[in-house]
C-alpha cells in the first residue's frame, strides 16, 4: 500500500514538473501550432470522408440494381422451369 502511494505521489510530482517545464519553454506556441495543423488535417479528412461516402452510396445503388436484375432473372427462370414441369 505504501509503495503504491509513493508511486502515486512521485507521478504527480513528475507530472507537475513536466507541466511547468512545458509552460516555461513556450508550450503555448507548440499547442497553437499543433492546433493549426490539426485543423488542416481535419479539413483534409472531411474532403476524404465526402468522397468515401459518395463512393459508398454509388456502390450501394449499383448493388441494389444488380440485386434487382438477379431477382428478375431468377423469377423468370423459375417461371420457365415451372412451365416446363407442368407440360
Amino acid at each position: 500500500m505504501r509503495k503504491r502511494l509513493k508511486r502515486l505521489i512521485l507521478g504527480v510530482v513528475i507530472g507537475a514538473i513536466a507541466l511547468l517545464l512545458f509552460i516555461f519553454f513556450g508550450g503555448a506556441k507548440y499547442v497553437r501550432i499543433l492546433g493549426v495543423e490539426t485543423e488542416k488535417a481535419g479539413r483534409k479528412l472531411e474532403k476524404i470522408e465526402k468522397k468515401v461516402r459518395s463512393g459508398a452510396e454509388t456502390a450501394r445503388e449499383k448493388a441494389d440494381d444488380a440485386a434487382a436484375e438477379i431477382k428478375d432473372t431468377v423469377d423468370k427462370a423459375s417461371t420457365r422451369v415451372k412451365e416446363y414441369i407442368d407440360d
